[in-house]
């Protein structure tokens, strides 16, 4: 066994498992497999429904399977959790402006920027 395979073995065996199911929820949200990316974002936030990163992740689902109006609840439960996820304003803004609802999109941008810039 090399260095980098004990290495990786050593970090799959003390990754917490709501890290775990991040890590899996992602891969199948980037390899395009939306809801099975949702089923393990949904057990990471029955794990902690505090972890802002969770409803991130699942609103970008959401929103890729053209569910709106659950991908804008993901990104303000996000918000509501970490004011400061500049991503989710960002992101957020752009479901709205593609959406056409140019108002929302322009304040959740202003959002953004001003937790950026300040």
């Amino acid at each position: 066994m090399n260095i980098s395979t004990f290495l990786f073995a050593l970090y799959l065996l003390f990754q917490s498992p709501i890290e775990a199911l991040l890590d899996k929820g992602f891969a199948k949200y980037e390899a395009g497999s939306y809801e099975e990316a949702i089923t393990f974002f949904d057990k990471a936030i029955g794990l902690n429904p505090n972890n802002p990163e969770t409803y991130f992740l699942r609103a970008l689902c959401w929103y890729e399977m053209s569910e709106t109006q659950k991908s804008i609840s993901d990104f303000e439960k996000t918000i509501s959790l970490d004011e400061q996820y500049t991503d989710a304003y960002l992101q957020m803004g752009y479901v709205y402006l593609v959406s056409q609802a140019p108002a929302q999109a322009n304040d959740a941008v202003d959002n953004a920027t001003r937790r950026e810039f300040t």
